[in-house]
């Protein structure tokens, strides 16, 4: 996997995208934004299932299946649409779509190595200012916890100990996260602990219970 520095991370992270915010490629990005919405549709009735005051346990699980069969199924398209095109960047489907094929990206868990292909594709178009810095840190973790490898940006998390909260996964020098990740325009560590615990706090337990 291709190497960067924090510094090169810092300049991407102030200049910001420029390319042009009308997709070169109608159909694509249509397809993407379809791919992503079934993708979303199906987690957000999972999380809701879970942050349930009652848990329906038999419909949680019905949720778990349908996110891991439309993953399957989303799997291969981005398959097909990488074998194509590479990695959708801003000029090619707009910054919304590219935006999109980040988070499937990020779902294809199934296959780290096709996952790894589509993160050094990313970092060229992070280069040329086609593709998000922020996005890229989530991939990068993500691939790096998937290879089972210590987290540059603490964007993976896990339940801590007790159930009381998310925590980050284990991470390269813990005690400079927050300097990383202000370097990729990411917030602080406690502001994202927080919104985990808030938007998925139905898998949590309640402090002194």
């Amino acid at each position: 996997m291709q190497k960067t520095t924090l510094l090169f991370f810092a300049f991407i992270a102030i200049a910001g995208t420029v390319t042009s915010q009308n997709p070169r490629h109608e159909a694509l990005a249509a397809q993407i934004d379809s791919m992503t919405a079934e993708d979303q549709h199906y987690r957000s009735l999972l999380r809701d299932a879970r942050n349930q005051p009652v848990r329906n346990e038999q419909n949680i699980q019905k949720c778990v299946e349908h996110v891991q069969w439309i993953d399957s199924l989303n799997l291969l398209k981005a398959k097909a649409i990488f074998a194509e095109f590479g990695y959708p960047g801003i000029d090619l489907v707009g910054k919304e779509s590219s935006h999109h094929f980040w988070l499937l990206a990020q779902h294809c868990d199934a296959d780290p190595d096709f996952q790894e292909k589509m993160l050094d594709a990313m970092y060229d178009q992070v280069t040329k200012k086609n593709a998000d810095a922020k996005d890229y840190a989530y991939l990068r973790d993500r691939v790096s916890v998937n290879r089972g490898q210590l987290q540059t940006y603490g964007t993976q998390m896990q339940i801590n100990a007790d159930s009381t909260s998310f925590e980050p996964k284990p991470m390269v020098e813990p005690e400079k996260i927050d300097a990383r990740r202000q370097e990729m325009g990411l917030g602080t560590m406690e502001n994202y602990i927080f919104t985990m615990n808030q938007v998925y706090h139905g898998v949590l337990k309640k402090k002194g219970e």
